[in-house]
């Protein structure tokens, strides 16, 4: 199998329409994941403006692998993923608002 890499550029038009459609970034993050990595007990700690309703957990294939709803949670909501063997997930974290913010976890046992 012959593999291409392609290197593409940007016009600086292309880069003006790109930074007036991309999202902005925040200073200070609303939700924030520790300890990275982790052995098993995760900690999700979110503003006091920030109210969590749900947490999926996905390996890196895409695959759901636990839902947890959470009642308008603010502060910080431990996740226990000790029945989860060792390896790299993506946390897809959702407020009230159903904005969604995508965090990275390791495990480690």
């Amino acid at each position: 199998m012959v593999q291409t890499i392609v290197d593409i550029r940007m016009s600086s038009q292309a880069r003006m329409a790109h930074s007036a459609i991309a999202p902005k970034e925040k200073e200070e993050d609303e939700i924030t994941v520790y300890p990275v990595p982790s052995s098993g007990l995760v900690y999700i700690k979110a503003n006091e403006n920030t109210l969590l309703t749900e947490v999926k957990l996905c390996d890196l294939a895409g695959r759901l692998l636990l839902t947890k709803y959470i009642k308008n949670k603010s502060g910080v909501y431990r996740l226990d993923l000790n029945d989860f063997a060792a390896g790299s997930f993506t946390l897809y974290i959702k407020d009230v608002t159903n904005r969604i913010s995508i965090k990275q976890l390791i495990l480690t046992k």
